[in-house]
């Protein structure tokens, strides 16, 4: 049971990582080719999603954690 709950977080997180390495992506190629200050609100963005990139992983290590500290 614990080993499919861990299954499960690793998916979660791999599937947050694929989407938040694309919304990168997409906000860096959008800051590479926008004028003037709509850049910096560009990078602005870029660093929202790496803030929400590192906090859902952070999540789901606890989650992980939690699972883990219940089972033993």
């Amino acid at each position: 049971m614990i080993a499919i709950v861990l299954a499960a977080l690793v998916a979660a997180g791999l599937g947050a990582a694929t989407a938040m390495f694309r919304a990168m992506d997409y906000v860096m190629d959008r800051a590479i080719s926008a004028p003037g200050a709509a850049w910096a609100a560009w990078i602005a963005a870029f660093f929202v999603v790496v803030a929400l990139y590192v906090g859902s992983i952070g999540a789901l290590f606890a989650a992980g954690a939690f699972v883990v500290s219940v089972a033993t």
